[in-house]
């Protein structure tokens, strides 16, 4: 009787072990193609640049102008070392600073505004305005930069006459500012719907309970609304990387010119005076012999 009753017991149990690893082996199953994608286009290069700043490539021959093939050697810190004494590296991260500085909270401040409107019952059709705030993120960036560079340009721009006189927006002064237009422009609307997404989630009953206290809308917005978006802020700063987003912009506004199929490009280098100067490739250390 006991060990039929122990029987009949341990059946659910290993039916419920068995749905369990079903579960767990449907669930790796549908990871499976974004955890491949995600090793070959996200981890691979990341492990590929570390080695590369251990390695130089230097030519296989010897003599005073070497010859053969070029090989990987490895040079410790070398590569690392001749980076950080490189004046035009901290000149560039300086530059990379002031342009996240005032670039990113402007975009997180304007997305957070557009949220809290949407969010609200002053805008009738949000869906209409939701999909017009998006839009700009849905062009593509080099597209979306070249209608920038000719929007920038004195001879072409449709507004530029309307301006003072000597306006230039790609003057070295103004060149970063032009670009971080651009990017705001482009990625408020993405950053606006990760906002309108955390607004939405909040229960519908801490507004009506405010409302009986006798709160009105600012209120809710800055007391209730604000702070429970605190993690969508930080996934937001997270993912506006000043150096991802501004590459499509540095692309067109670089004195107008791309680098041609099949060529390999040189490192560009932002000088104090806000030009840029082409460096060719090269070794940054050779081995000791």
């Amino acid at each position: 009787m006991t060990t039929t009753a122990e029987t009949i017991g341990r059946r659910p149990r290993a039916r419920r072990g068995f749905r369990a690893r079903q579960e767990a082996r449907n669930g790796w199953l549908f990871m499976a193609p974004f955890s491949i994608l995600f090793i070959i286009v996200f981890l691979v290069p990341i492990i590929v640049s570390v080695k590369s700043a251990f390695f130089s490539q230097v030519p296989s021959g010897e003599g005073l102008y070497g010859g053969g093939e070029l090989v990987d050697t490895f040079v410790g810190f070398d590569n690392l070392v001749a980076a950080a004494s490189n004046d035009a590296f901290w000149s560039g991260m300086g530059r990379v600073v002031l342009y996240a500085a005032f670039q990113i909270p402007v975009m997180i401040i304007v997305a957070l505004a557009l949220a809290l409107l949407l969010d609200s019952f002053l805008v009738r059709r949000p869906a209409f305005f939701r999909l017009s705030f998006f839009l700009p993120f849905a062009i593509p960036g080099v597209i979306a930069a070249m209608i920038w560079m000719y929007m920038y340009t004195p001879e072409v721009s449709p507004f530029m006459q309307f301006l003072p006189e000597g306006t230039n927006f790609m003057a070295p002064g103004t060149i970063l500012a032009s670009m971080a237009n651009m990017t705001t422009w482009t990625y408020t609307g993405y950053n606006m719907l990760i906002f309108l997404a955390a607004l939405q989630s909040i229960p519908r009953e801490l507004y009506e309970a405010a409302r009986l206290d006798g709160a009105n809308g600012f209120q809710i917005s800055m007391k209730i609304k604000v702070p429970m978006v605190r993690g969508a802020a930080l996934l937001a700063e997270l993912l506006d990387g000043p150096g991802l987003h501004a590459h499509d912009a540095h692309l067109q506004l670089n004195d107008g010119r791309t680098v041609p199929l099949g060529q390999r490009p040189g490192i560009r280098i932002l000088a104090a005076d806000g030009r840029h100067r082409r460096r060719p490739r090269r070794r940054l250390c050779t081995p000791a012999a």
